[in-house]
């Protein structure tokens, strides 16, 4: 067994820099809007060692998906891809109120940074559609 020492961390700390360099370079270069998009998620899952990650857009009070991925179920979708969105518009508003259901629209509406390590187990919000898709 390893013990992470000083030099590891630091080590850490230097590959999450170098990522975010190279963020910042393809922000300054890539004209394809769906592709850096697809990028941003990709360098955010690496630094979070996430196994998904979603990006949406704000349209007409709604969020619209972007970016889609998901590597257990080996997922990658990019809206401009040739196919339509896997899942459903999530709607900001519902009968005049925030709608704070979802994890998604409730971080939009709050900003607030939210970590839920099971979706499976959580009771604060509804991942009915997500379990539905995971089906």
């Amino acid at each position: 067994m390893k013990i992470q020492g000083k030099n590891d961390k630091f080590d850490e700390i230097y590959r999450q820099q170098q990522k975010l360099t190279e963020i910042c370079v393809a922000l300054s270069c890539e004209k394809n809007i769906f592709r850096l998009l697809e990028m941003i998620v990709d360098e955010s899952r690496t630094l979070t060692n996430a196994e998904a990650g979603t990006l949406y857009s704000v349209d007409d009070d709604k969020l619209k998906f972007e970016i889609l991925q998901n590597t257990p179920l080996d997922i990658r979708f990019r809206q401009g891809d040739s196919h339509e969105s896997p899942l459903e518009d999530i709607s900001l508003h519902k009968n005049n109120r925030p709608n704070y259901s979802h994890v998604s629209s409730f971080a939009a509406l709050t900003g607030e940074i939210i970590n839920i390590e099971d979706v499976y187990n959580s009771k604060k919000f509804d991942f009915s559609g997500a379990r539905k898709y995971d089906k």
